[in-house]
């Protein structure tokens, strides 16, 4: 009578919520893309010196030079 779980003859239970999958993603993306602005524009603030711009994005060298490599900077 009306409990949990249970549906009326001739009712479909509601739809599930949708995935939070995709917002992560796009997030995520965003994030790559921001991060990878800041590193272009810290290069170019410091004529493609990759130590100095290291330190003004904040990112430890050996970071710094792996985030280069993920996104395809040389």
């Amino acid at each position: 009578m009306g409990g949990m779980g249970e549906t009326s003859p001739g009712r479909a239970p509601p739809p599930p919520p949708p995935s939070s999958d995709r917002r992560v993603e796009t997030s995520l993306d965003a994030h790559k893309a921001s991060e990878r602005e800041r590193i272009l524009v810290a290069l170019s603030s410091c004529n493609w010196n990759r130590v100095k711009a290291a330190q003004v994005v904040g990112l430890p060298r050996r970071t710094f030079y792996r985030r280069l490599k993920e996104y395809g900077i040389q």
